[in-house]
């Protein structure tokens, strides 16, 4: 399949409301236009660049977990959990217990995140369907939602606002 002619997936009318069904991306990619070469060759420089500044942070594992630390506080805001980052360095058993559960979630999403790094760079794991769904299960495990069927994708239409997506 050419790169150029890829739809990312399509709306379909649903009883009373539409949903976007995203394309399959598991195909051999191939690409006519050139260009492609060349924002590959820019990204490919700007890595470089990424990876010469590493040098000169003395502790690179520190830094990339206080931007994990950061990036996650600000995604799981998006699910109403809230705790600070402050918060979420402290053990569990430190905070007041109103703010556990939030923090648990935290907590499984950087585990979780580290649990798909490590599959991909340490075991030589493919990003995949099977990947995804093991990072989910983690992603669910002891917090709200552990039992609605973790590392599994969901089958019903999800929305936000609104008692049902038409009014969402």
């Amino acid at each position: 399949m050419y790169l150029e002619e890829y739809q990312a997936g399509l709306h379909e009318s649903q009883s009373d409301f539409s949903s976007f069904i995203p394309a399959m991306i598991n195909k051999q990619w191939e690409w006519k236009t050139t260009q492609i070469n060349v924002l590959l060759e820019q990204a490919n420089l700007e890595l470089g660049r990424l990876g010469s500044y590493s040098e000169l942070v003395p502790n690179i594992d520190l830094y990339i977990k206080m931007h994990l630390q950061v990036e996650t506080n600000k995604s799981n805001r998006i699910e109403g959990t809230q705790t600070t980052i402050e918060e979420e360095l402290m053990p569990i058993r430190d905070l007041d217990p109103e703010k556990r559960d939030d923090a648990r979630e935290v907590h499984n999403y950087i585990r979780a995140l580290k649990h798909g790094v490590d599959r991909i760079m340490q075991d030589d794991f493919p990003l995949s369907s099977r990947l995804i769904r093991e990072i989910h299960n983690e992603l669910m495990q002891g917090v709200r939602g552990e039992h609605k069927t973790p590392g599994e994708y969901r089958t019903s239409q999800n929305w936000i606002g609104g008692s049902m997506p038409s009014n969402a």
